[in-house]
């Protein structure tokens, strides 16, 4: 019985959490501001909420991205400005917006690339496919010795 208790207990212990980064890109296109937002994977973040607010904490712009993870807005006044994206579950990301005199749009400073996750997921699944098989292993092989 130690066994299943065991497997049992293992398997009730809750899993690390592999949440992967998100990457917010600020790009000048005519006389608007587009917003990437993707995950670090590259995969865009559909439905994402972007809020761009102005120094004294007016929201000057919110919206979600669509498909591409993209969202656009009118190019605002001259400024410094917050941009944070929102995928939900956690994946929040922010990035600072200055709009220069002239109308040029660029982040205020280069983000470093977000950490990528180092485990390997595949590894762990193995791992743990093969505890379950040697656990159910000794169960079966106990239970034999008791009818003999």
């Amino acid at each position: 019985m130690k066994p299943f208790a065991t497997l049992v207990l293992l398997l009730s212990v809750p899993a690390v959490s592999l949440a992967h980064g998100l990457v917010v890109r600020l790009d000048l296109v005519g006389p608007a501001v587009a917003v990437t937002v993707t995950f670090d994977d590259d995969e865009p973040a559909d439905d994402c909420v972007v809020t761009v607010t102005a120094e004294g904490g007016t929201v000057v712009a919110k919206g979600p991205t669509d498909k591409k993870g993209l969202f656009t807005f009118p190019r605002p006044a001259p400024g410094t400005y917050a941009v944070s994206a929102d995928a939900g579950a956690g994946h929040v990301a922010k990035q600072t917006l200055t709009v220069a005199a002239e109308g040029e749009a660029t982040p205020a400073a280069p983000l470093p690339d977000p950490p990528r996750s180092k485990t390997n997921v595949g590894a762990l699944v193995a791992i743990g496919c093969s505890l379950i098989a040697v656990f159910t292993a000794a169960a079966a092989r106990r239970r034999r010795a008791k009818q003999t």
